[in-house]
């Protein structure tokens, strides 16, 4: 499958704001994330997760996918962001966390040896 989530609003839900799944049927699918606002949700602001044997490629700013970034993900009461792409990396460039200071440490969660690219980030929402 073929996904684009572009400026879309996601707030103030009982669980994830917006949760990507890969249910491990052997799928596999592209995701490209812009300009959303995802805030104040009260578990997780996006999870990503793919189970072997799937492939799923993210973008959610910055990647192969041509996504510009520009989503404003921030104010979730669990994590902003918890990924499992089995190893790969969740490009996440140009993106607002709610800090000028970009992605705290403690707002991502990296499941399965997956890593984030966050920076550069934006200093104030979009």
């Amino acid at each position: 499958y073929n996904v684009t989530y572009l400026n879309n609003q996601s707030y103030n839900n009982g669980g994830n704001g917006i949760l990507i799944d890969v249910g491990g049927v052997g799928s596999s699918g592209v995701v490209s994330l812009s300009g959303n606002v995802i805030t104040g949700n009260t578990n997780i602001g996006l999870r990503i997760s793919d189970a072997s044997p799937d492939t799923l490629v993210v973008d959610a700013g910055g990647g192969s996918l041509g996504s510009t970034g520009r989503n404003s993900i921030y104010g979730n009461t669990n994590v902003e962001v918890r990924v499992d792409l089995d190893g790969a990396e969740l490009k996440a460039e140009n993106n607002y966390w709610g800090s000028a200071t970009g992605l705290a440490g403690g707002e991502v969660t990296l499941d399965g040896g997956t890593t984030i690219d966050a920076d550069p980030f934006l200093s104030e929402a979009p």
